[in-house]
């Protein structure tokens, strides 16, 4: 079971808690990497023998382990979507994109069209995507629902964004917020809607600060980066400073700022994520129950940084240790106020849903995370 914290702050480990109506139970993820590796594995390798048929069968496996050792309030979460609509949908994805890449070689000019025809379906792919997502997630025998309507992704999605032009970007947090707004608002678990309370101006300071961490980092790399290219701009040589070669001086300054360019937009871009994650955690409310995330940034840079060395330097084979640290710290910093009884669900019939909006969201990359 879970461990149960109350608002005290003491612990109870008993074998079997009982639910407590005001109690604050902290979320778990049980899984290991030596684990996941077997599983990683054999989907990795029966994915290329069978030229990628598999990957909807190993989607599943996936995330069923992913679910299934993520624990609150002594209870895990499921995964209930089968691999056959998982691997029909993905079909149809992988179609419109190999279209897509075909008609740059042959036809330009259709697949503009293409494009144009794929965005004004975004807000469909994202709410189809959405409605999948929360029918096959499933925590103590109740699923999740998503509600949003298309014509609502499409104020949020395409209206909305056609403004960042005549504005400059300025508007940009506010469309962000209206997103977020769409994605959290929409859910409904157990027959309780979720209600997202945070504004706008929220977002906007949010942002702001990404813009003054970013800046503040760029500064600082390029000073740095200032410094060892006045280094090795003079080599020490028979006693006196000889000047090295100007072109190789001229390419240290070069990658330098766009190594701090770079790594100053990773910053910003870990802030903005932490910090939108701990907002829409912790003004969000279910019925009586509410989160609380206290991710920070500090701990997502450390650990982004230090699992792309370490899967660069096993060539890929550290992939599933740095995906369970992952799920583990976000999980770590991950609290369940139950504001009343955790077992006073309604558990709601949904019907079933198709797997291509979901799959497109992936091919194309579009977030549709929380």
């Amino acid at each position: 079971m879970s461990d149960v914290v109350g608002f005290d702050g003491a612990a109870d480990t008993s074998a079997s808690p009982a639910v407590d109506a005001t109690a604050e139970w902290r979320f778990e993820f049980r899984g290991n990497a030596a684990e996941y590796f077997r599983i990683w594995i054999v989907n990795l390798g029966l994915s290329i023998v069978t030229l990628g048929v598999f990957s909807a069968w190993a989607k599943v496996r996936r995330e069923r382990y992913f679910y299934g050792n993520t624990w609150v309030a002594g209870a895990p979460f499921e995964y209930l979507a089968n691999p056959i609509n998982i691997l029909k949908g993905r079909i149809v994805a992988v179609t419109v994109f190999g279209l897509y890449a075909f008609l740059q070689q042959v036809m330009p000019i259709a697949q503009l069209i293409l494009l144009v025809l794929v965005l004004m379906a975004t807000p469909w792919v994202i709410t189809s995507a959405l409605r999948f997502r929360a029918r096959y997630s499933a925590w103590n025998t109740a699923t999740f629902r998503f509600t949003g309507t298309v014509q609502a992704a499409v104020r949020y999605y395409l209206l909305l964004v056609l403004l960042m032009v005549p504005t400059f970007g300025t508007i940009y947090p506010y469309v962000r917020w209206q997103q977020r707004r769409f994605m959290v608002g929409g859910h409904r678990f157990g027959g309780q809607a979720f209600v997202f309370g945070a504004g706008p101006k929220r977002f906007y300071a949010i942002f702001g600060v990404a813009l003054a961490i970013g800046a503040a980092t760029f500064t600082v790399a390029m000073l740095f980066g200032w410094g060892c290219v006045v280094a090795v701009r003079y080599a020490w040589a028979d006693g006196g400073v000889q000047a090295v070669d100007v072109t190789a001086w001229r390419y240290a300054l070069t990658y330098g700022v766009v190594a701090a360019m770079y790594f100053s937009i990773f910053v910003g871009y870990v802030y903005v994520a932490s910090r939108v994650t701990n907002v829409s955690y912790n003004t969000t409310t279910i019925g009586p129950h509410r989160l609380r995330s206290t991710i920070r940034m500090r701990d997502l840079v450390a650990i982004y940084l230090t699992n792309t060395a370490a899967i660069v330097a096993s060539i890929g084979l550290l992939v599933p240790w740095a995906q369970i640290r992952l799920a583990r710290y976000r999980a770590a910093h991950l609290r369940l106020l139950a504001g009343g009884d955790l077992h006073d669900w309604t558990l709601e019939t949904g019907v079933e849903r198709s797997a291509f909006g979901a799959e497109t969201a992936n091919v194309f990359d579009l977030d549709i995370s929380l």
